[in-house]
């Protein structure tokens, strides 16, 4: 179903439903830790100042869409009047410029992330792209122990394919706009025995179209099992963010998949993820249009 911005939209409560189920099946594999892990020998800096470090403070959420990947998806998308198969390629990722030991504890760093994704409709004889979105962010992360957080600016611009203008589509984008923003986006987690929690606010400060100015975000993460062959993780994430631009219509993400290394170790993960999304298209304009979709991914992450 599509519908314009800034319709009214009935808020749902899925997104606490599937949380609270995650965090059920978590509870009995944290019960069992007795104390909070100690955070990766790569996540303590040395003294002084430390240049382009190896890994990041603040692991981007493994749900999300509003991350800088690497990763290439094939998805079965029902759009509501109509269903097709999405082709979804990423390029980016976020990397250490500076980190430095603060006191009691705290570690400090600066990075710099950047990435493109682009969508195309498999379904179509010619593989028509729909939309590409560009990212630029310039975050800065915090590590005490278990606690993490991060506080980025980021830039998104939106430009449309121009076959979706040109011909008949499965969904009505409606016509071609400069879907250009800065935000400000704060988010924090917590880390204990298998199981990661996070949550966090996004406030619009510039925009070439104007649109909602809140959104809000959160989920959790738990890794599933003992190391497999090759370091190999099994884990599930669940994401879920609403936009007061969509009537805070829930966007609910849900990935189940193999990561290597383990889910949030410190270093770039290799990940092969079934998935599964309800809610707004997270792509540029189209976030007028509802989905539910199911697919398979591979993912170089952060």
């Amino acid at each position: 179903m599509s519908r314009g911005p800034g319709s009214g939209i009935r808020p749902s409560r899925r997104a606490g439903v599937l949380l609270a189920g995650l965090l059920a099946v978590a509870g009995p594999a944290v019960a069992e830790e007795a104390e909070v892990a100690e955070p990766p020998a790569a996540h303590r800096a040395a003294s002084g100042p430390r240049w382009f470090p190896a890994t990041l403070l603040f692991h981007g959420p493994l749900a999300s869409e509003r991350e800088p990947r690497f990763e290439a998806r094939a998805v079965r998308a029902d759009l509501g009047p109509a269903s097709t198969t999405l082709g979804i390629a990423s390029f980016g990722g976020t990397f250490g410029i500076v980190r430095w030991a603060g006191r009691n504890d705290w570690e400090w760093q600066i990075d710099f992330g950047a990435g493109v994704v682009s969508v195309f409709d498999l379904g179509s004889e010619e593989r028509d792209l729909w939309n590409t979105d560009f990212l630029a962010t310039l975050p800065v992360s915090v590590r005490r122990g278990a606690f993490s957080a991060r506080a980025r600016l980021y830039h998104r611009s939106s430009h449309l394919g121009d076959e979706l203008l040109l011909r008949e589509q499965v969904i009505d984008a409606g016509p071609r706009i400069e879907l250009s923003f800065e935000a400000i986006e704060l988010l924090a987690s917590y880390e204990r025995g298998p199981l990661r929690v996070y949550g966090g606010w996004t406030r619009f400060v510039g925009r070439a179209v104007k649109v909602g100015q809140n959104m809000a975000q959160l989920g959790a993460e738990i890794d599933l099992g003992r190391p497999r062959p090759g370091g190999t993780r099994a884990f599930a994430a669940l994401d879920a963010s609403g936009w007061n631009e969509t009537g805070w219509d829930p966007e609910i993400g849900l990935r189940l998949g193999l990561a290597v290394p383990a889910p949030w170790s410190g270093r770039r993960r290799l990940i092969l993820a079934l998935e599964a999304r309800d809610g707004p298209l997270p792509f540029g304009q189209l976030y007028g249009t509802s989905t539910r979709w199911i697919g398979l991914g591979v993912v170089l992450s952060d």
